[in-house]
């Protein structure tokens, strides 16, 4: 795990510099389980813990510097599908 999270620490760093050049907001699109290791590791809950399990396709939100959390595992926008549904996601 220990590479997982140094990975994903130096994705994060990378973020961080693209944000910092931006005119705008930055979308990352990635796995929940680099989405955890950003909200965990580098992003203050406040001493709350992250919501389990993560939802797939789910939104996380965050803006700065300082980093903070708008939403996190967000999937309001899957309300109404099934699974199973042709246009539902996986």
């Amino acid at each position: 795990w220990d590479v997982f999270h140094e990975r994903a620490a130096d994705a994060f760093a990378a973020v961080i510099a693209r944000a910092e050049r931006a005119a705008g907001p930055v979308a990352v699109v990635t796995h929940g389980l680099v989405c955890k290791a950003f909200v965990h590791r580098h992003l203050a809950l406040g001493g709350e813990s992250y919501p389990q399990p993560w939802s797939n396709t789910s939104i996380t939100e965050a803006e700065g510097p300082p980093w903070k959390l708008l939403r996190i595992n967000c999937a309001q926008h899957l309300e109404g599908f099934e699974a199973g549904d042709e246009i539902a996601p996986a």
